[in-house]
């Protein structure tokens, strides 16, 4: 049984990009993003969405900008490794 390695997330306040690295049928790899807001519930709760309101929208390209570099910077290495 493999383990699935921990993602690397990217947050800036609210906002939080998870980045997975997967690996194809073929053997090589490629990544997949989910960003989520947390968000704090009346009971004090705190709650992940995937929902964005025009307020995150701004921060969410922020978020999505720095998750591009980091993937871009690992494929980098990966292709400096081959």
């Amino acid at each position: 049984m493999s383990l699935q390695p921990k993602p690397k997330k990217i947050r800036r306040g609210n906002i939080t990009a998870v980045i997975w690295r997967n690996r194809s049928r073929e053997g090589s790899f490629y990544y997949k993003v989910e960003f989520v807001v947390s968000v704090k519930k009346p009971n004090g709760e705190w709650e992940d969405r995937s929902t964005f309101s025009v307020n995150d929208l701004l921060m969410l390209q922020k978020v999505a900008d720095l998750a591009f570099d980091w993937i871009y910077e690992q494929q980098e290495v990966e292709k400096a490794v081959e």
